[in-house]
C-alpha cells in the first residue's frame, strides 16, 4: 500500500531518528522537484540540527573545546613562569652561594690573623696578640670553615688532596678537648702547654711542631705523625697510638703510661737522660724498636699483648681507662 505524499511527506518532516533522517535526506532526489517530500526531508535535517537540544550539545561542545584550549594556553603559561622562576631561583642560588663564599673567604682571613699575629712581650719575646679562649675557639672554628671550602673544591677538582692546616699556628696554651682534628696537619705548630684530652687526631701531621707539656691523654692518635720531632713532658696517657709513627722521635720525661703502641714505629727513637714512663703501655708489634729500648721499657713494665681482647681485660683489671 503506497502512502499519499503530503501524508508521507509529513511523516518524514517528524521524523526524529538520525538514521532515517540522513536516509530520507539522500533518497529526496527520486522524488520530483515539487514534492512534498523533498521539502520534508531538508526540513526534518534542519529541524534535527537547529533542535533546542542538538543546539545545546553543541553549545556545550563549543564551550569545552572553548575552555580545553583556554587550560591548554594557562597550562603553557604556567609552564614558561615555571622556567622563568627555576632560571631565576638558580641566579639567586649562585648570588647566595657567592655572598657565602665571600663570607667564608672574610672570616677565614680574621682568624688566620687571631692565630698567626704576634707581639712583643713585656720579657721582648713573641707571644700571641689574642688571648688563648679567642685562640681556642677560632681553632674549631677554623676548621669547620676549612672542611666545608675543601669539600666544595673537592666536589669541582676530585684529585684535589688538600687537607686543613695549622703549620707555624700559635696554638700553645689552649684547651682543644675533645675536639676533631683528624687527618688535620700540626706542621711546625706552636702546641706547649696546649690539651688534646680525648681529642680525635686520626692520621693527624705533627712533625717539627712544639711538643712541650702537651697533653694527649686519652687521645685518639691512632696513624698520626711524629717523625722528627721532640717530645719535652707530653703525657700520652691512655693514648691509642696504633700505627703511629714516632721514628727518629727524641723522648725526654714523658709519660706512655697504658698507651697502646701496637703496630706503631719507633725506628731510631730515642729516650734522653730524664727517661718517659712506659708503665703498662702496649708496645707488641712495634717496628724498629731497639732491643735495649725495649728491654728497659719492659723493665718498667710495658707489655706486648696483641690480642684485643687480651689487652682489653689487662687495662680493666688495672683500671686504665
Amino acid at each position: 500500500m503506497q502512502l499519499d505524499p503530503e501524508l508521507e511527506a509529513r511523516l518524514i518532516e517528524q521524523e526524529h531518528r538520525v538514521v532515517r533522517v540522513v536516509q530520507n535526506y539522500f533518497d529526496r532526489k527520486k522524488w520530483p522537484v515539487d514534492d512534498p517530500r523533498r521539502s520534508a526531508a531538508r526540513n526534518a535535517v534542519l529541524w534535527r540540527v537547529l533542535a533546542p537540544g542538538t543546539a545545546a550539545v553543541a553549545a556545550g561542545g563549543a564551550v569545552a573545546a572553548a575552555t580545553l584550549v583556554v587550560l591548554v594556553w594557562q597550562t603553557r603559561l604556567i609552564a614558561e613562569q615555571n622556567e622563568a622562576f627555576k632560571e631565576q631561583n638558580q641566579k639567586l642560588q649562585i648570588q647566595i652561594d657567592q655572598q657565602a663564599d665571600q663570607d667564608t673567604a672574610r672570616r677565614r682571613t680574621e682568624i688566620i690573623a687571631v692565630l698567626y699575629e704576634t707581639t712583643r712581650g713585656v720579657s721582648g719575646a713573641l707571644e700571641p696578640r689574642a688571648n688563648p679562649r679567642t685562640r681556642a675557639e677560632a681553632t674549631l672554628e677554623f676548621v669547620r670553615l676549612e672542611r666545608q671550602r675543601l669539600t666544595k673544591l673537592r666536589e669541582r677538582v676530585p684529585e684535589y688532596q688538600r687537607q686543613v692546616s695549622f703549620s707555624q699556628a700559635r696554638l700553645d696554651g689552649l684547651n682543644l678537648d675533645n675536639a676533631d682534628f683528624s687527618v688535620v696537619s700540626f706542621v711546625g705548630a706552636f702546641l706547649e702547654n696546649t690539651s688534646f684530652h680525648r681529642a680525635n687526631l686520626l692520621g693527624a701531621d705533627l712533625r717539627a711542631s712544639q711538643l712541650v707539656s702537651t697533653s694527649f691523654r686519652n687521645a685518639v692518635v691512632r696513624g698520626a705523625n711524629f717523625e722528627g720531632s721532640s717530645l719535652l713532658q707530653v703525657s700520652m696517657a691512655h693514648a691509642d697510638l696504633r700505627d703511629g709513627r714516632l721514628n727518629s722521635v727524641t723522648l725526654i720525661d714523658c709519660e706512655f703510661l697504658g698507651a697502646d703502641l701496637r703496630g706503631a714505629d719507633l725506628t731510631g727513637l730515642r729516650a734522653m737522660d730524664r727517661p718517659s714512663n712506659f708503665r703498662f703501655a702496649n708496645i707488641a708489634g712495634a717496628k724498629g724498636l731497639e732491643p735495649q729500648l725495649r728491654a728497659q721499657m719492659l723493665a718498667q713494665g710495658a707489655v706486648e699483648m696483641a690480642d684485643d681482647s687480651a689487652w682489653t681485660a689487662f687495662r680493666a683489671e688495672r683500671g686504665l681507662r
